[in-house]
């Protein structure tokens, strides 16, 4: 709480950054689409959070595709 106020934050998966950064890095290369880019990170290791409904288990293309276009892997977070 802050000020009255609920504050989320958010904190960074040490085992997955570095992957998801890797990405970041390469995509703009243009050495790499997304299906391409895709299967890399599965052979790196990527795999997606287990929830309560679904196991751990590799990133899929559009997976891919939403976080090299979702702001808040940027940091544009308000």
């Amino acid at each position: 709480m802050h000020d009255g106020r609920e504050v989320q934050t958010v904190e960074v998966d040490p085992a997955r950054a570095p992957l998801v950064t890797w990405a970041f890095e390469q995509y703009p290369t243009g050495s790499y689409s997304v299906r391409s880019l895709t299967t890399e990170l599965i052979a790196r290791g990527l795999t997606m959070l287990p929830t309560a409904k679904l196991p751990e288990k590799a990133v899929e293309t559009r997976q891919v595709h939403q976080i090299l276009t979702n702001p808040h892997y940027l940091g544009l977070v308000v």
